[in-house]
């Protein structure tokens, strides 16, 4: 599980070809344009693809990565997932969730009851709200102190009657970036507590530190409005823990657009843009002045969706759906011809005396090839034998800048091997494609190569 044993799938299955290997990533796979500028791009997917099954929180995050094998891999994606050399991987989504009965549990508990009862004591007549993150770059931590602080300014009638309590527990704290980023929430909090505080009343109650179970459950259960302001995340499992403990409260989550709760406990949630100040702050008012029916029928939808989506069912269903995947394996391989014997290949070239090459187009001729393996198919055309063959459709002339465009959608070295090979009278060139006929001819007619477009229907 997770982005530190992505190689391991491909791992695996060179040790033993049949193993079952699931693969699950808990952070956001990004957009292709972003994945495709790191280095070992190709290498991670491949071995990442060496699992029958890949799961991801959300759809947009299985979506990135089916892009990126179809952008930078060159192949197919299919409703399944992605087809590999015949097989096909397994591509689906699975929101994990979290055991809700463990936070009814503590509810009960005296020791829990007693923190409730302190932190009721402590806060009385002020509304509560809470955020609760790791101290990270991705968190928005600055961005929901700067949204409070807005809030403040533009309704100074709440002054005195809400407060935020902001857990930002320590991570990483020997980078200079998250010191630097501690340095700025910690900045912005006393500027803060130092424009509206009083000698009574303190806006913004920070911690760096983490709270014990008993006390965050506390904490989540006295909270009226929990912040999850995350400018990007995998799931945010804080969310779940803030409703499960909201049995009687009915609390107001306002969630980031961006967290992949998101997409789970958005109908019942106040979605944010992060990003967006203004906004955020106008969310702090609603969810404050928001109705009791309203809050409640929000809190009952997530509540639902917390109570019945747990990490258990989350488990559950993955395991069953890589058994599944491994046992229809069979029934869904698509099998694929072996490697072509490349010293037989240049051999039986080289005797015959008429030629015919059919090439397809899609994610054969625009796979990337190495400057050794065009260079090696060019040169077969040099050992051939001239013969007379059915004359190939003359060229198509195009404007000089038309065809750099073509260059620019095929490798410049594919279709030079191409030019190379039709150079032989001997060899007659076939490029079979389901692409329409005003592509392949924008593409390939300044060649003289038969083209067979959609399919064969042109």
């Amino acid at each position: 599980q997770d982005y530190h044993l992505m190689l391991l799938p491909s791992l695996l299955k060179a040790v033993v070809p049949k193993m079952k290997v699931g693969f699950f990533l808990h952070t956001p796979f990004p957009s292709s344009e972003m994945y495709r500028t790191l280095p070992v791009r190709e290498e991670v997917l491949r071995a990442v693809l060496g699992a029958d099954l890949i799961g991801f929180h959300t759809y947009d995050y299985a979506r990135h990565f089916i892009s990126s094998c179809t952008r930078i891999l060159g192949l197919e994606g299919t409703p399944e997932g992605v087809e590999n050399n015949g097989t096909i991987t397994r591509v689906g989504t699975f929101p994990i969730g979290i055991d809700p009965e463990r936070f009814t549990r503590a509810l009960e508990t005296d020791e829990v009851q007693g923190h409730v009862a302190k932190l009721l004591n402590r806060y009385a007549g002020r509304k509560i709200m809470l955020g609760v993150d790791r101290l990270d770059m991705v968190k928005g931590i600055p961005q929901k102190l700067l949204a409070f602080e807005k809030f403040l300014e533009e309704h100074p009638e709440w002054r005195d009657k809400v407060l935020l309590v902001q857990i930002a527990v320590p991570s990483r704290t020997d980078v200079p970036e998250y010191q630097k980023l501690r340095s700025m929430v910690h900045e912005i909090v006393g500027r803060i507590n130092g424009q509206f505080g009083t000698l009574t009343y303190v806006p913004i109650y920070h911690l760096d530190t983490s709270l014990s179970f008993t006390e965050l459950c506390a904490l989540y259960a006295v909270t009226d409005v929990a912040l999850v302001t995350s400018l990007r995340d995998g799931m945010n499992l804080v969310s779940y823990e803030y409703v499960a403990c909201q049995s009687d409260n009915a609390g107001v989550l306002v969630l980031s657009e961006f967290a992949g709760a998101a997409q789970s406990l958005g109908a019942g949630a106040l979605l944010v843009n992060p990003w967006n100040i203004t906004d955020m702050g106008q969310a702090i008012e609603d969810a404050l002045c928001m109705h009791e029916e309203e809050r409640r029928e929000r809190h009952r939808v997530n509540y639902m969706h917390v109570q019945t989506h747990t990490a258990q069912n989350w488990a559950d269903t993955f395991i069953s759906e890589l058994n599944d995947t491994h046992i229809e394996a069979d029934l869904r391989m698509r099998h694929a011809p072996p490697p072509m014997d490349i010293q037989e290949a240049v051999a039986a070239y080289k005797a015959s005396a008429r030629r015919l090459i059919v090439l397809g187009y899609n994610a054969t001729l625009t796979t990337q090839l190495d400057a050794g393996g065009t260079g090696s198919m060019a040169s077969l055309a040099r050992g051939g034998t001239a013969s007379s063959l059915p004359a190939a459709p003359a060229p198509i002339k195009r404007p000089h800048s038309e065809a750099l465009k073509s260059l620019a959608k095929v490798n410049p070295k594919v279709l030079a091997s191409i030019q190379e090979l039709c150079q032989d009278p001997a060899n007659l060139v076939v490029i079979f494609s389901g692409s329409e006929t005003h592509k392949l001819e924008e593409i390939f007619g300044d060649l003289p190569v038969w083209l067979a477009a959609e399919n064969g229907v042109f």
